[in-house]
């Protein structure tokens, strides 16, 4: 959930019901669309992960030699790496 109080720059986001973070989303006049779309794309972050997470369960590994669905895979599992704070490790 993202709420945006009015007259405020404020970007409050919310998931699951837990208070997540707020971003300052520009001038008291209008706040800047693509941060909008950020606070939405972070408050569904957890579903979007544990949906990720369940499908590359559920999905066994392609082979290598799969050049339709293996990049799909990997780009899924850097993906999940990097939300996982693991990239670059």
């Amino acid at each position: 959930r993202v709420f945006m109080p009015v007259g405020s720059p404020a970007i409050s986001i919310y998931s699951g019901g837990q208070y997540i973070t707020t971003l300052i989303g520009g001038n008291r006049q209008g706040r800047q669309p693509h941060k909008i779309a950020n606070a939405h794309l972070i408050a569904a972050a957890p579903e979007l992960f544990e949906a990720l997470e369940a499908l590359i369960g559920f999905i066994r590994p392609p082979a290598d030699n799969d050049n339709l669905v293996k990049p799909l895979w990997d780009l899924a599992q850097q993906a999940l790496t990097k939300a996982r704070g693991e990239a670059g490790r």
